[in-house]
């Protein structure tokens, strides 16, 4: 197995740079297109209008939505999800104290044993 780099960062920083370019193509194209929408009015009747932009917005949402996706596609990185916090730092805190207490009073019990069987075979 060959020890060079599968991508270079000369080639890497090409490659951004053309993303980059495409991104801002898009950008400006799709900033003309809901400037055209936002202009445009849908008739009901002959009384009303209703802008639309409500649609514009969600339809800019969305095809920004489908851009991030293709990002995350061409790089095939997947965002990690947070996990919840399972434990907190007072309730290791309390367990440990348990944990502590317990110990102690089996270390005194164990020690009176060891006395008794001492006592008891010195003199008995």
């Amino acid at each position: 197995m060959s020890k060079k780099p599968l991508i270079t960062r000369s080639a890497l920083r090409s490659r951004k740079k053309q993303l980059s370019e495409q991104e801002e193509s898009a950008l400006f194209d799709t900033e003309n297109q809901v400037a055209e929408r936002s202009q445009q009015t849908f008739h009901i009747s002959r009384k009303q209008s209703v802008p639309t932009q409500k649609i514009t917005d969600k339809q800019a949402k969305k095809e920004l939505a489908q851009a991030e996706k293709q990002i995350d596609n061409f790089y095939r990185k997947e965002k990690k999800k947070t996990k919840p916090l399972k434990k907190s730092r007072s309730l290791e805190n309390q367990r440990s104290r348990d944990l502590n207490g317990f110990l102690t009073g089996a270390i005194i019990v164990v020690s009176l044993l060891i006395v008794v069987v001492m006592l008891a075979t010195f003199f008995l």
